[in-house]
């Protein structure tokens, strides 16, 4: 009896495992941009756009893109966090109480599975703010 328990445990501790596998896959993902630099008195340009970058194995598959922003916001959405389908933000340095970003903000792009919600990919981007410009840093 106590061998028939034990095999039957380490089955489940197989099972559990193997069942993981998917969720720790490695993507590439990265963000591009653009334009290097903004200034809030370029009346024509509204903030930087960016856009997600995927693997082909990762674009086969159904994510969400969430995008945050530790300080600043996306435009379309009004705040500092959206999520969409893999369109391109635009993101400015105003806040919604009308102040605007200094110093460095971090833009965070996570992908998660659509039925899961499980994390897939992770990516930021920093934006520097020195001299009344706003720069990307790459």
């Amino acid at each position: 009896m106590r061998k028939l328990k034990s095999i039957l445990m380490l089955l489940l501790i197989m099972v559990t495992v193997g069942g993981c596998k998917q969720s720790s896959e490695r993507f590439n993902v990265s963000i591009t941009v653009d334009r290097e630099t903004y200034m809030t008195i370029m009346s024509s340009v509204q903030g930087i756009t960016l856009s997600p970058v995927i693997s082909t194995s990762l674009a086969e598959k159904g994510i969400v893109y969430e995008w945050i922003a530790s300080d600043g916001g996306f435009i379309k959405s009004m705040s500092n966090h959206i999520i969409n389908d893999g369109d391109s933000v635009l993101w400015n340095p105003f806040n919604l109480d009308s102040t605007v970003a200094m110093g460095t903000t971090t833009i965070t792009l996570n992908l998660r599975d659509k039925i899961t919600n499980n994390l897939l990919a992770k990516k930021t981007l920093k934006i520097e703010f020195d001299n009344q410009i706003y720069r990307v840093v790459k």
